[in-house]
């Protein structure tokens, strides 16, 4: 993280960089003007959908824009949402090449919670950005690949991923898509640690445990 949160705090046009913390074991600290960091504290698992969601939640109120990125691609080019130009009824991203950019949505924050955000009920890695992608189309978004060499790098690293729900997490998104109607994670105890930091806890809905579970035994 902290070879790649410089070139998004320099970023052209980007006001606001917002990170979730997932209780990592050494709370994450960096002081500075554009950064908020919302640090979770009471759980023992990872979701990457639940952790971006947060952000999107705690994001500034007049944003109108919001880029998701992972914790290991790096900005080579301020200029890039500029370059980019997203325009109403769009959504940027790179399709599924890893090495062209998956991991990074750009899309306006009100199209973003048209759909709900990324589907909560998924854990680990695996399907969220397809599935969002999917949902942005069936919104009557239009997808706009834009290229990414020279502009953006994915940093190579050992892979630690647990990718072990991916086939769970897609069988729960064509089961039962993501919608309005489904509740997003409730958030508690708030506190504000510092002048950029907020810790909070956060509860689940049952109903979409109970969903994770059953397919998880019955090895989909």
């Amino acid at each position: 993280m902290i070879k790649v949160l410089p070139t998004w705090l320099e970023a052209d046009e980007v006001e606001e960089v917002v990170l979730t913390d997932w209780n990592s074991s050494n709370p994450f600290v960096y002081p500075h003007e554009k950064l908020r960091i919302i640090r979770v504290t009471n759980v023992d698992y990872w979701s990457s959908p639940q952790a971006f969601n947060l952000s999107a939640r705690f994001c500034n109120e007049n944003t109108d824009r919001i880029a998701k990125l992972d914790a290991d691609f790096k900005i080579q080019c301020p200029s890039i949402f500029t370059d980019i130009d997203l325009q109403e009824g769009e959504f940027i991203s790179s399709g599924l090449d890893r090495e062209q950019g998956r991991g990074f949505i750009y899309v306006y924050k009100e199209d973003f919670w048209k759909v709900h955000g990324f589907d909560e009920r998924m854990w680990g890695y695996g399907d969220d950005d397809t599935d969002m992608w999917r949902r942005f189309t069936r919104l009557g978004l239009k997808l706009k690949y834009f290229p990414y060499q020279g502009k953006m790098k994915h940093l190579p690293h050992k892979e630690q991923a647990d990718k072990s729900m991916h086939g769970v997490n897609t069988y729960i998104a064509y089961h039962d898509p993501w919608n309005s109607s489904m509740p997003l994670l409730g958030v508690s105890n708030l506190v504000q640690e510092n002048v950029n930091t907020i810790s909070c806890e956060i509860y689940r809905d049952p109903k979409h445990d109970e969903l994770l579970y059953t397919k998880e035994e019955d090895g989909v």
